[in-house]
């Protein structure tokens, strides 16, 4: 079972939050705090394994905030809760995703359960830059590094897309947004086009029966598929589905 802490200053938003983090089957002990009245001596986990965090305006004060927090809880995991979407990104080792606090509690448990089975949740434009960043990120993100861009191996695209009744070049493509990457990332990293891409994240939608990358990975999550298989070509393998 996983722990998770919560840092929210609004209590009815913390109350909801709550909630979202107390349905997840995977979650087990999970404690919350109003960033305001949160120290030292304040009963807190020896250490998370995912930490919600929610900014503020004051993103100075947030970032000393969120360093104290990683010395009396250490976290696996970090999940940024945003005001607005394209806001500048708290740089953090642990931080792997962030999402709108305003988002559907569905949207942010599908965001906490691919963190917590090791994947990214960023939004287009930032992909994993701030997990090495220094200080604040408010630009996008350069070409990810070359593991990142690593195609899964062929047995695991085959197996999985049989699981989820898509098509082998879907489920990679899955597997590349599952990881975080933007779909123009996606096409440099397939070498093909960002259309071609797009209209296979549409049909693997309409099979999924799903509205979008968070609602498919979600999907997938919940029928036990993994998205984060070892990546690399097998030697003799064959990685060119067609189009």
């Amino acid at each position: 079972m996983f722990s998770a802490a919560l840092i929210e200053r609004h209590p009815l938003l913390r109350l909801g939050l709550l909630r979202v983090l107390r349905s997840i089957d995977d979650i087990g002990e999970v404690v919350s705090y109003d960033p305001g009245s949160f120290e030292a001596d304040s009963p807190h986990p020896a250490q998370v394994n995912i930490l919600l965090f929610s900014q503020s305006p004051d993103l100075g004060a947030d970032r000393a905030l969120l360093t104290r927090l990683s010395e009396w809880m250490p976290p696996h995991h970090i999940l940024l809760l945003q005001e607005q979407p394209g806001a500048p990104i708290i740089a953090h080792p642990a931080l792997d995703g962030c999402i709108q606090k305003t988002a559907s509690p569905e949207l942010i448990s599908a965001a906490v359960k691919l963190v917590l089975a090791g994947g990214k949740c960023f939004p287009a434009g930032h992909e994993c830059s701030a997990r090495a960043a220094g200080g604040i990120q408010s630009r996008p993100s350069p070409l990810p590094s070359p593991s990142m861009l690593d195609r899964p191996q062929p047995l695991a695209v085959v197996s999985g897309a049989r699981a989820l009744n898509i098509t082998p070049r879907q489920f990679e493509i899955l597997v590349f947004l599952a990881r975080g990457l933007s779909l123009k990332k996606v096409s440099q990293a397939l070498n093909i086009s960002v259309a071609t891409v797009k209209s296979h994240a549409s049909g693997m939608y309409r099979r999924l029966n799903v509205q979008n990358k968070q609602q498919a990975i979600h999907e997938v999550l919940q029928r036990g598929v993994n998205l984060h298989e070892p990546i690399g070509p097998q030697s003799g393998s064959r990685q060119d589905w067609s189009d």
